[in-house]
């Protein structure tokens, strides 16, 4: 019926959209139902299906596949689309394309929130064609009261939880057969929850506790719900950066998988990624999740419950203090504002105060672990340093950078046209046994001084001209690395915007140099200057954030 140990295939690497576009074509009872189903089925709880799928109190269901059609047919009216953002609805349209998933029944579909009671509860029962129920409880949306529930879970048990449990344990009592539970973020630690307070009867049709990311259950509400009954069920899936699922967590989850994800955005479930039919697996979590994970369980362990409630009305009552109701409206301006959240944390500053502490002393290390004699000894850093001392240079003399950029343009096409004739004159010497090749050397030389003296009289044309085809050079060289920053990971796009800006800015530069001939003005030169300040400043920023980053994931 069950396999949640399938092994990886060999297909490529996807995420659970391409997952179910690609296993569409198999049934359940054709395939055992696999850790990546678990998944698929978890995520379809995040999507709003308020007026799709019936409620608890009405006995009837309807497929994905009708789901689906009533979901395109639908108009929002009062939900609000910013509230759940993590799973796209088009994963129910292909669910419903999918012969793996379309005929699966939606039923009992609950969604609750509540900012008095300080409740966001929503769980959906899926009847699957293999004979199993699938109840998934969806994770925090983005609503404020959904993310307090996360802190108060750490000192009481939380409504939903008790509302968890109470679905659990109608939906048991009504129906036949294995019943898998599952959930991600919170959704996973209702999941945990729900089952452990189920009677002895009911818990023996429980086959598997899927905790995605989830939280565990604090030791109060652990040992309320006697989590030992079903600690052989659970089975725990977490990102290599994994910090929500490691609370209340000693070990880290048995699955790490792979994340598109950077950092904590590595929680977004849809950014885990499939191979064939299982997860793409990573050896540990990142050693920086490690550092924040203890972070946070020294305050766990150092703060008492009376703390902790503290320390969270005082966040959650200045964030809601404003009129915010999604945590998008704090960066609106239409909330409780950034400056009440630093107010709160201020005011808890006792509890905050080891796990910054212990912050703090990690990035102190990177910071001074770093080799920076090795750093600048590097070619790409000692460019960047002489293009900022050329840039001071032209920023305080203008005039006389003018004449130096000259000055070397014509002592480097003097030196290249010599280098480039004397070795033309010898290949001609062995080639026709010439007995006097100096002479030929020695005639070409006098017309390459002719020239250079020529160019030395037209320093500042000369100078527009080297000025202006090193700037073209720079645009193509800033180009061919900002689309690799692009096409390399989510964390480089920036650097690869940045550098097209860069491009840009050179193009301008260059344009302007090769069309002014001799009319060189030191404003001109000046802003040629700032210009590669800015960039060595910039270039040399980004070399030591690199150096510090990397000596950050070593530890």
């Amino acid at each position: 019926m069950l396999d949640p140990m399938l092994p990886i295939g060999g297909e490529g690497v996807a995420n659970l959209q391409d997952y179910v576009r690609w296993r569409g074509d198999l049934t359940l009872a054709e395939r055992p139902l696999n850790l990546v189903d678990n998944l698929v089925l978890t995520a379809l709880s995040n999507i709003d299906l308020e007026g799709v799928v019936p409620g608890p109190e009405d006995d009837s269901s309807v497929s994905v596949a009708e789901a689906a059609a009533l979901l395109d047919q639908r108009d929002s009216g009062a939900h609000d689309p910013r509230r759940l953002v993590l799973v796209p609805p088009s994963l129910l349209a292909d669910m419903a394309t999918s012969r793996r998933f379309r005929d699966a029944r939606l039923s009992r579909y609950v969604d609750v929130t509540d900012p008095q009671e300080g409740v966001q509860f929503a769980a959906l029962t899926i009847a699957l064609d293999d004979g199993t129920s699938y109840v998934a409880y969806r994770g925090t949306d983005m609503t404020i009261v959904g993310w307090k529930e996360d802190f108060v879970m750490s000192f009481e048990t939380m409504p939903a939880q008790l509302l968890a449990a109470e679905y659990l344990q109608q939906m048991l009592s009504s129906t036949t057969g294995d019943v898998l539970v599952g959930g991600h973020s919170k959704g996973g630690n209702l999941a945990v929850y729900a089952a452990a307070q189920a009677g002895e009867r009911d818990r023996g049709r429980i086959a598997v506790v899927y905790n995605n990311d989830g939280p565990g259950l604090g030791p109060e509400a652990a040992e309320a719900a006697c989590l030992s009954r079903i600690a052989d069920k659970i089975v725990r899936i977490g990102p290599q950066f994994c910090i929500v699922g490691m609370l209340f967590s000693d070990e880290p989850p048995e699955w790490i998988v792979a994340s598109s994800g950077r950092g904590l955005m590595q929680h977004d479930i849809m950014t885990w990624q499939v191979e064939g039919v299982g997860l793409c697996t990573e050896p540990s979590l990142a050693p920086v999740a490690v550092e924040i994970n203890q972070a946070v369980a020294d305050y766990l362990d150092d703060a008492s419950l009376d703390e902790r409630r503290e320390v969270t009305e005082a966040v959650f009552g200045s964030l809601s203090a404003g009129g915010a109701v999604l945590v998008q409206d704090l960066s609106s301006g239409s909330g409780g504002g950034v400056e009440l959240v630093l107010l709160s944390l201020l005011r808890s500053r006792g509890q905050l105060r080891k796990p910054v502490r212990h912050g703090l002393q990690t990035i102190t290390r990177a910071v001074t672990s770093v080799d920076y004699a090795a750093l600048f000894r590097q070619a790409p850093t000692v460019r960047l340093v002489t293009l900022g001392l050329i840039g001071l240079f032209l920023l305080s003399a203008p005039e006389l950078g003018s004449q130096v950029l000259g000055v070397v343009a014509v002592a480097g096409v003097f030196v290249l046209a010599v280098w480039w004739l004397g070795k033309f004159g010898l290949t001609l010497a062995r080639r026709y046994e010439l007995r006097r090749p100096q002479t030929l050397i020695l005639g070409a030389g006098l017309v390459v001084a002719l020239v250079g003296l020529v160019l030395l009289a037209s320093l500042f044309l000369t100078a527009n001209l080297f000025a202006g085809a090193c700037f073209i050079v720079g645009v193509w060289v800033s180009i061919r690395a900002g689309l690799a920053a692009l096409n390399a990971t989510p964390r480089m796009v920036p650097r690869g915007v940045a550098l097209f800006v860069n491009a840009g800015v050179a193009l301008l530069f260059g344009v302007v140099a090769l069309t002014t001939g001799e009319a060189v003005a030191s404003l001109f030169m000046e802003q040629v200057g700032l210009y590669l300040l800015v960039v060595a400043f910039v270039g040399l920023f980004l070399a030591l954030w690199d150096g510090v980053t990397e000596a950050l994931t070593k530890q």
